[in-house]
Order: C-alpha cells, then sequence, then structure tokens
C-alpha cells in the first residue's frame, strides 16, 4: 500500500486547499499511531480524498457554461454515462448508510443500552472487519469500506439482533425516515430506559455456534461451510441489511435524494438533466404520454414519487434489474376494487369488543388481550379470542 499512499499525498499537495489538508491531516495521524485496523482507515481516507480532488480537478478543466436545455449540448450515449457515474457515486453512499443502519448504530444503541460506553468504539475500530468479511463471502457485496481480514481484534462484536426485546430497535431503524441516522438522532429511541434489549451480550463466535475463529478471514470462510442452523441464525442479520436494497426502499431513496441536487455532494449533481436527456429517448420507445422526466417519475394525487415508473427508467438505463409492467398492475388495482368485501359473523359482546379493538391498537400480543380481559370478567376464553379474530379482522379490512 506504500506506493498508493504516497501518490495520494501527491494528490492532496498539488491539489488540495490548506485548510481542508490541515483537518484531513490531524485525522490521518490521530488513527496512524494506532492499532493495524486503525491504521488501514487512514489509508483509505488518504484514498478517497486523493480520488476526489483528481475528480474535482478533471470536472473544473471539462466544465461547460450553463444552458437551459441540457439536450442542447448532451447526447444520448454521455448523459447514460453521466447517469451511471452518479450512481456508482449514489450506491456508495447508500452502502454505507445501509450498513450504519443494519449493523453500527444498532450494535452503538445495543452496548449504550447495557451501560457498556467503551464497546461502539471497538466495534469502529475492530468489530466491523469482522462484518464486512461476513457481508462480502455471503452476498458478495463490497462496501467502501475495506476490512482488515487478518485483524485479530473482535472486541465490539456480537450477536445484537439476537438479544432480547431487539424487534422494536428494528422497527426504528427500517424505516426511511431513519435511514442512515444516528441512533440519538431517532425520537424513539431517545425514550428508551436501561436494559430496554436485554442483558445477554454474546460474541458472534459464541452465538453462531462456529468455533472461535482467530481473524475476519477465517471467520467469513467458516460461515460458508458450517451447518444450517448456523445460517439461519446469521440470515437475519443479512436480511437486514438487504431490506435497504429492496425496490420499494431503493428506487423511493434514490430518486429522493438525486432529485434535491443537493450542493453538499457535488459528485451527485446532474442527475436530473441526465435523465431529463434520456427521458426523451424513453418516452418514443416506450409510448409515454408524459412531456418530461419529473412528471413521469412524480405522482401528483398521491404527492410521492411512483416507485414503479422509477424502477423503469432505471431498468432503461441498465442501473435496476428487472421492469415492471405498468398495465398489468393497474389491472390487478382494478380487480382487486371489485373484490367483494367479506363479512365476519361476530356475535359477541360489544362491551368485549370495543375494548378488545383498543387492545390490539395498542400493540397488545393475544395472551396480553386475554389476561386483562379476563382480569375485567368480560366474558370467557372462547368469547374472547373470537372477539380478537374480529378485531384483527376488522383493522386488515380498514
Amino acid at each position: 500500500r506504500r506506493p498508493y499512499m504516497t501518490l495520494g499525498f501527491q494528490y492532496w499537495m498539488h491539489l488540495g486547499q490548506p485548510d481542508e489538508l490541515v483537518a484531513k491531516l490531524s485525522g490521518v495521524t490521530e488513527r496512524g499511531a494506532r492499532c493495524l485496523s486503525v491504521q488501514r482507515q487512514a489509508f483509505d481516507l488518504v484514498v478517497k480524498y486523493a480520488d476526489f480532488l483528481v475528480w474535482s480537478s478533471r470536472k473544473k478543466n471539462t466544465e461547460r457554461p450553463a444552458v437551459v436545455n441540457a439536450s442542447d449540448t448532451m447526447s444520448i450515449e454521455d448523459a447514460r454515462e453521466k447517469c451511471r457515474e452518479i450512481f456508482e457515486e449514489y450506491i456508495d453512499l447508500h452502502k454505507l448508510m445501509a450498513f450504519d443502519s443494519a449493523f453500527r448504530e444498532p450494535t452503538t444503541a445495543y452496548y449504550i443500552d447495557q451501560n457498556r460506553m467503551g464497546y461502539p468504539k471497538y466495534f469502529t475500530n475492530h468489530g466491523l472487519n469482522w462484518w464486512l468479511a461476513s457481508i462480502m463471502s455471503t452476498l458478495g457485496m463490497q462496501l467502501p469500506l475495506l476490512p482488515l481480514l487478518n485483524d485479530t481484534g473482535s472486541g465490539g462484536t456480537c450477536a445484537f439482533w439476537h438479544a432480547p426485546r431487539t424487534n422494536k430497535l428494528w422497527a426504528e431503524f427500517k424505516k426511511p425516515e431513519n435511514f442512515g441516522r444516528k441512533f440519538h438522532a431517532i425520537p424513539a429511541l431517545k425514550r428508551l430506559k436501561r436494559n430496554s434489549f436485554g442483558s445477554t451480550i454474546m460474541s458472534q463466535n459464541d452465538f453462531f455456534g462456529v468455533k472461535f475463529q482467530p481473524s475476519p478471514l477465517k471467520f467469513a470462510t467458516a460461515m460458508l461451510s458450517e451447518r444450517n442452523h448456523v445460517k439461519k441464525k446469521f440470515a437475519l442479520y443479512l436480511e437486514r441489511l438487504c431490506h435497504f436494497f429492496t425496490k420499494e426502499f431503493f428506487c423511493a431513496k434514490a430518486i429522493a435524494v438525486l432529485m434535491q441536487e443537493n450542493a453538499d455532494n457535488p459528485q451527485l449533481l446532474g442527475f436530473r438533466s441526465c435523465m431529463e436527456v434520456i427521458f426523451t429517448e424513453y418516452r418514443t420507445k416506450e409510448g409515454v404520454e408524459e412531456e418530461t422526466f419529473q412528471e413521469y417519475v412524480y405522482d401528483e394525487e398521491n404527492s410521492r414519487y411512483d416507485i414503479d415508473r422509477v424502477n423503469n427508467i432505471l431498468w432503461y438505463v441498465g442501473i435496476t434489474k428487472d421492469k415492471v409492467d405498468i398495465k398489468e398492475r393497474k389491472q390487478a388495482r382494478r380487480e382487486s376494487k371489485k373484490q367483494p368485501v367479506k363479512r365476519s359473523g361476530y356475535k359477541g359482546s360489544k362491551e368485549l369488543l370495543v375494548e378488545v379493538e383498543k387492545l390490539v391498537s395498542e400493540g397488545k400480543s393475544q395472551m396480553q388481550i386475554f389476561h386483562a380481559c379476563r382480569g375485567k370478567k368480560l366474558g370467557t376464553g372462547a368469547e374472547i379470542f373470537a372477539a380478537v379474530r374480529e378485531a384483527n379482522f376488522r383493522k386488515t379490512a380498514t
């Protein structure tokens, strides 16, 4: 890595601004005096900032004067290439935010809930290497963070999603508005009390049943060759990471970020003008009635983006895998509206049903509802369970 480090610093000297270099160098020197894993993070910082400086200098040299209509100066192929470049940058950003929401921030919240304040620092220095290596071996996903595969420290790594009562933690992190946010910036998590998620802390090796592995590389390799019950336990962590790459979540987040044209991310600028150029060809081939890209992807009735349309035009560019049949989707919606509404045959007490509906709306479990209603002597066990079924039926019907 020494030649790349030297080349990176040369780009820093020739292309960087003095005030920015002072801040960046302080981060590099602070990491350089620590363990090997943190030194790897310093190397990543040097290379990434050098890449950004080279990109910025090339953009200044090839900058064109602003025009009213981007199609006057950009061909379809140039627009496609530029759009793919922008998406490469966005996907790296999306991966980092997904990793934070699925691993880093839940781990931090869990350790702080257990009053182990020093462990989040160990996750940043060592623990993330084990997760990054496992993600690479199982999903084949390369994140912008490079793991130290021969790291010998496993501090800050635990089977946090299998701790008791972490479902409410995941319910907050999977929300689109909390994507990539620090856990202490999520309002619902500020009100949590100590020991809200249970008190058991287990390391990766202890929990998954894998024999002790001395490095992230050997641990990730063992995850591929272990028995099915081990893979099932580990699948929960991968499923929660993949949640942020589903069509509904990824397309909605991507279009919302890229259409903003935020100056804080200069590498993402220009997406809207590129898509307007591509849309002229897409509109002709697909027989679209809308005249602009903005009109096509934005659903004015619901005041949100049409995810299926966003997916289709990204498929046309070559970013998403599958195309959605819009006509078939509309036909399915019409048929679902024509289907008669099913009626329930509940004939029990109205007082019992009102109480059960109240408890169901509060998120109570079936046994909690049973004990609450039995305590108030509102009915027998069979009547209470019948009222629960009726309340759930009405809730899904509405």
